[in-house]
């Protein structure tokens, strides 16, 4: 098990368990059903899937994602634990957001909370 994979997992563990991080995640997710975010590194791909009830975890890629973050295993660790940003990190070069980096800054904080 990667250190990436590893992080996503206990993070939506946490996600799951806290009542206070899973209403962040409804504030950001609300008016739509539920959101995606994609993260890939080198030859491996992981999604979360977030919905009002329950966020889920899952290996692989997920081809529609609202938010995919593109980089180096120790740069997406780095943002999902909040020590840094993808903001910092794509102007920096060392991460590619596709589709949304407003998604991405409001995924960032829903973690952070």
């Amino acid at each position: 098990m990667s250190q990436l994979e590893a992080l996503l997992g206990s993070k939506v563990a946490e996600i799951n368990s806290r009542k206070d991080k899973m209403e962040k995640v409804r504030e950001w997710i609300n008016g739509y059903r539920g959101k995606i975010v994609s993260l890939k590194t080198g030859d491996k791909a992981y999604h979360i899937v977030f919905t009002k009830e329950l966020a889920s975890f899952r290996a692989g890629d997920y081809p529609s994602a609202d938010i995919t973050y593109l980089g180096e295993e120790d740069t997406l660790c780095r943002i999902i634990t909040g020590e840094t940003s993808a903001k910092q990190e794509a102007r920096a070069g060392k991460v590619t957001i596709w589709q949304n980096l407003h998604e991405a800054l409001a995924f960032e904080k829903a973690l952070s909370a």
